[in-house]
């Protein structure tokens, strides 16, 4: 059998066929499926996004726009009403857009509304001066109303809205205690000085009351010193912490001086009366008057000094003992023909309450003063039957300075220019002035109307008026009642009293002064065109000489601004 030939490898390889790898082909094809799924996504997303902003901004836009008023909350009768008031809901995307917008819309409308509450309550407040304390449950009332409404629909709203609101109130509340606080300040400030000048005003009676005996016993009860002692130590517990210590230094020095004043003057007086015994008295500390000498023996060495200077100052004028000795008999003339005069003025007013006739007290006057018996018999005869405008103004001005005496008013009523029932009551009010409760009461009434007199003193004409007529009115008031509280009288008229405001005739003197400057100027008469012209002169170089050339126009406008105030 043949044999077949062997082939013999040449070291020549044959590359092997390439496999194919189905596993990477599987993954390839997944990538590129998930890139197309993710693609889809991202159009789906962008879409349903797209769709959604528009939902949220349609259904922000309805929620606003259809938002109730505070007043539909607060006319809703139950939660289920209130609810129905609120557009949208919380189903799709639009309706939560809607409800969050109206939300917002309805918080903002009741903040705005409970702000006005709030101002108008605090303008009320301080109008009222309404106590804190009712202010802020006013206040509370406002944003509880608004806060429970507002929680039925949505409690998170609710508790943003009271927050906000809650600082808006808590604000209002502080100013208004604040300016209470400031208020009740000046108020205690007001009281403090009065307190304080009333306790001034006293000093003089003290003084000459002198030491406090006991009636019965005779025994020393207090020294006058220790009285005013105990007088100047109330003005610090009267100051409390309502004055500054500068007003509180015045205050003790307007104390010290008059009590100085008062002292002094009533040695010097007592020594006057008869100088030549009572200068050696005091001069020799051995003074006859029990009074007077407990007085000296309690005054420091500089006031003795002064008391005795005083004295011998008066004292030189007269020219002799005997003179001294005649014008104590004419103070006693004096005084006999006052207390008679105002008796017959009694009688012609009030028949019969002097116990004397007309003709007794006449003859009376004629032995104690021939002369003014005369005039009174005249007067008697043809009594005026008004008061002449121009002399009562005078004597409400002198009494309002405090300057008011008997023979002013007998001048007054010997001109002819009074009636004898206002000489009456002029003549009993400054009887009655002498009293301790009237003179407070009187200073009470000054300190309250507080007649302030222009530079040249005048222009308190209306307030001097109003003094005059309540003092009349206290005095008769005492008249019918012997034991009447004089101070509490006045505070009790003086509650409801209205200020008082210039003549007919003061505004048409003031309006004539001002239309004749005006056009001797060149200028409108109003108020401000006159004002401005006279502030330019006072402008000027040589200012005390305008403003006495002004002055007449400058209280012709002070007539005029209080005019229209009222």
């Amino acid at each position: 059998m043949a044999r077949l030939p062997r082939y013999r490898p040449l070291g020549i390889g044959v590359t092997s066929l390439p496999g194919v790898n189905f596993a990477a082909t599987g993954q390839a094809e997944a990538r590129v499926a998930q890139t197309i799924a993710n693609s889809l996504d991202r159009m789906s997303s962008f879409a349903f996004r797209e769709a959604e902003t528009q939902a949220k901004i349609e259904g922000a836009e309805y929620g606003a726009g259809n938002a109730p008023t505070a007043q539909q909350l607060m006319d809703a009768q139950t939660p289920a009403d209130l609810e129905a008031l609120v557009p949208g809901g919380t189903g799709t995307v639009r309706d939560r857009a809607a409800r969050a917008a109206a939300l917002d819309a309805i918080t903002t409308n009741l903040e705005t509304s409970a702000r006005e509450q709030i101002t108008a309550l605090r303008l009320s407040a301080a109008e009222t001066n309404m106590p804190t304390m009712e202010l802020q449950s006013e206040i509370d009332a406002v944003i509880n109303g608004y806060a429970g409404t507002l929680f039925d629909i949505s409690p998170t709203s609710a508790r943003q809205f009271r927050a906000s609101v809650a600082a808006i109130g808590n604000t209002a509340v502080v100013t208004h205690a604040n300016k209470m606080a400031a208020a009740a300040e000046a108020e205690r400030k007001i009281q403090a000085i009065r307190g304080i000048d009333t306790t001034i005003l006293g000093v003089a009676e003290i003084v000459e009351r002198g030491d406090i005996i006991d009636p019965n016993s005779g025994l020393m009860v207090s020294t006058m010193s220790d009285v005013l002692a105990g007088e100047r130590s109330s003005i610090f517990r009267r100051a409390g912490d309502a004055l500054d210590p500068t007003l509180l230094n015045q205050k003790l020095e307007s104390f010290d001086k008059a009590v100085d004043d008062a002292i002094i003057g009533t040695v010097r007086d007592y020594v006057v009366d008869d100088p030549l015994i009572r200068q050696v008295e005091v001069m020799s500390g051995k003074i006859a008057d029990k009074r007077i000498a407990g007085i000296y023996s309690q005054m420091n060495p500089e006031q003795r000094r002064a008391a005795i200077d005083a004295s011998f100052e008066v004292a030189s004028r007269d020219l002799s003992h005997e003179a001294a000795l005649e014008r104590k008999a004419e103070s006693m003339r004096k005084s006999a023909s006052i207390g008679l005069r105002g008796d017959i003025a009694m009688e012609m007013n009030y028949p019969g309450s002097t116990g004397s006739t007309l003709d007794e007290l006449l003859d009376r006057l004629k032995d104690v003063d021939p002369e003014a018996h005369l005039v009174m018999q005249d007067r008697v005869l043809s009594s005026p039957a008004a008061n002449d405008p121009d002399t009562i103004i005078g004597l409400n001005k002198t009494e309002a300075f405090g300057n008011m005496t008997h023979q002013v008013l007998l001048n007054a009523l010997d001109a002819g220019n009074i009636t004898f029932a206002e000489y009456l009551k002029r003549y009993d009010r400054l009887e009655r002035l002498k009293g301790e409760d009237f003179s407070a009461a009187k200073t009470f009434i000054r300190n309250e109307i507080n007649p302030v007199p222009n530079l040249l003193g005048v222009g308190d004409d209306e307030a001097n008026k109003q003094i005059g007529e309540i003092e009349n009115e206290l005095i008769l008031a005492m008249r019918k009642d012997p034991s009447l509280n004089p101070l509490l009288w006045v505070q009790n008229r003086l509650k409801d009293l209205q200020p008082a405001g210039p003549t007919a005739k003061q505004i048409a003197d003031a309006e004539a002064l001002v239309n004749a400057f005006a056009k001797q100027n060149g200028i409108a008469n109003d108020i401000a065109s006159v004002d401005e012209e006279i502030q330019k002169r006072l402008s000027g170089s040589d200012r005390q000489a305008a403003l006495a050339k002004t002055q007449p126009i400058i209280n012709a406008l002070d007539v005029l601004r209080r005019a229209q105030q009222q």
